[in-house]
């Protein structure tokens, strides 16, 4: 069942924001639309500048911010207690066995961060098989509209995680009774034609919950002076694993309905 929800936006450029429940297209997706209307043109400079909201360029190291998140209390409790019979945490076996070794917080943090620079370096290799095999693929363009149908995005989900794009990193809560995430992920610019715009970004490598998870912004021309920003987010979590767990699902969904309208206006606000 589709239904939508509109926030009301308090910006020049925009009267609202529409979101829209998606079909999903796997028993563990929440899948939503957001869409907002803007007094201006397509700039493909603001545009690679406004969007995306949550990821950043991987870092050279984490920043104070990150480092609060990353490290809260639970969560560094959960690391200095990550085991080979026991780790809360999406590690390698050998990473496990590393962690084991190391006695202090200052070690176990610093691995942290080491073991998401393996993977961006290619050191350790950044796929998961057994959670890679729930990715979205290029079989479900229609799931992304019309920036899903173009081969740069297709090239994107099947082909990561890819040489030729740099890494981007987002560290989240996507709710308050769950874990902070860090994300490895990977993302590009294309055009769709000559009026629209489109990013695309693919997850690579979670600490946490994600089986997958498919961003998609297009920002399209629709008359003289008048656009429209769109964002699609398809979000697969391994906590949607069961009938029971998926009863709980509406929670999810209205969670992604936040963070989705809360972007767009934040994207607003930048390109104003």
């Amino acid at each position: 069942m589709i239904f939508e929800v509109l926030f009301l936006l308090t910006n020049t450029l925009t009267s609202k924001v529409e979101i829209t429940r998606l079909q999903d297209s796997d028993p563990q997706e929440v899948a939503v639309k957001g869409s907002v209307e803007l007094e201006r043109s397509v700039d493909l400079g603001k545009f690679k500048n406004c969007a995306p909201r949550e990821s950043k360029p991987f870092p050279k190291a984490l920043s104070s911010d990150q480092e609060k998140l990353a490290f809260e209390p639970k969560e560094l409790k959960d690391l200095m207690s990550c085991k080979i019979k026991e780790c809360a945490f999406n590690y390698l076996e050998s990473e496990v066995e590393k962690l084991e070794k190391m006695t202090t917080e200052k070690a176990r943090k610093d691995a942290f961060f080491e073991f998401l620079q393996n993977r961006v370096r290619g050191i350790t290799p950044a796929l998961d098989p057994k959670r890679s095999a729930l990715f979205i693929r290029s079989s479900e363009k229609k799931a992304f509209e019309s920036c899903g149908e173009q081969p740069t995005f297709q090239k994107l989900l099947d082909l990561r995680p890819s040489k030729d794009l740099p890494y981007r990193m987002s560290l989240v809560r996507y709710r308050d009774n769950m874990r902070p995430t860090t994300r490895l992920l990977q993302g590009v610019y294309f055009d769709k034609d000559a009026d629209s715009l489109c990013y695309g970004e693919a997850l690579i490598y979670a600490t946490h919950y994600d089986s997958d998870r498919v961003e998609v912004w297009n920002w399209k021309q629709t008359r003289k002076d008048r656009s429209e920003l769109t964002l699609i987010i398809r979000h697969r979590i391994d906590l949607l694993n069961t009938w029971i767990r998926r009863m709980n699902k509406p929670a999810f969904v209205n969670q992604l309905n936040d963070l989705i309208s809360a972007q767009l206006t934040d994207a607003v606000a930048c390109i104003n």
